[in-house]
């Protein structure tokens, strides 16, 4: 677990917490450490300080256990992250904004990310749940920041160009979450720059002419 989710989560085996809570957050911490399939009931639960029949009490399987944890963590960090409410004088310098908040994303691992990431891939059975629970919070996510750039670009009248703008969004957020982790020197926010000028001219343009440039 990174440094600054930790600050702000409690420790599974806090006795104040509820027994589900302290679950989910051992699994989360479990996974971090060995990845998803390595991260057994037996390790969970001890991590919990739980016996293994209150996981089961929770939660029908391992599966359902993830697909809460990613439920849950992309709840944390929706609530966390800066809303797509707010917005400058500059309609186009907020969709800057928006776009340089991927390094808060790319800094903090949320584990939502973490574990869906591990799981996006794979076609097994075992991890369906978790798979489809990642994919569930990702297309709500896109939802949300469509929704706002339709707002907030009422001029631009073409929704698919709109659409495409959260998509690519949402794609260089994903791309810089893999990057962080094969290069420790990575500097997204130096990434981010390259293609806010971009985004911003394409948008600009966009608006002048009413249409796709």
């Amino acid at each position: 677990m990174s440094t600054s989710e930790r600050s702000t989560t409690p420790d599974a085996r806090e006795p104040g917490l509820a027994s589900r809570d302290r679950i989910l957050i051992a699994a989360a911490e479990v996974a971090r450490e060995r990845g998803v399939t390595g991260a057994t009931v037996a390790a969970i639960c001890k991590r919990s300080g739980l016996p293994v029949s209150s996981l089961y009490w929770h939660f029908t399987d391992k599966d359902a256990l993830f697909a809460e944890v990613v439920r849950t963590s992309f709840a944390r960090w929706l609530a966390e992250s800066p809303g797509w409410t707010s917005r400058s004088d500059d309609v186009l310098d907020h969709v800057a904004e928006l776009l340089r908040t991927t390094e808060e994303t790319l800094r903090r691992k949320p584990s939502f990310m973490n574990i869906g990431m591990q799981v996006l891939l794979e076609d097994g059975d075992d991890t369906q749940q978790t798979r489809q629970a990642y994919l569930d919070v990702r297309a709500q996510a896109l939802t949300m920041m469509t929704v706002w750039l339709e707002r907030a670009l009422s001029d631009l009248r073409d929704p698919q160009l709109v659409r495409d703008v959260a998509i690519l969004f949402r794609a260089l957020s994903d791309g810089l979450v893999v990057a962080g982790e094969a290069f420790d020197d990575l500097e997204a926010m130096q990434i981010i720059d390259l293609f806010v000028p971009m985004i911003q001219a394409l948008l600009r343009r966009a608006i002048a002419s009413g249409s796709r440039p």
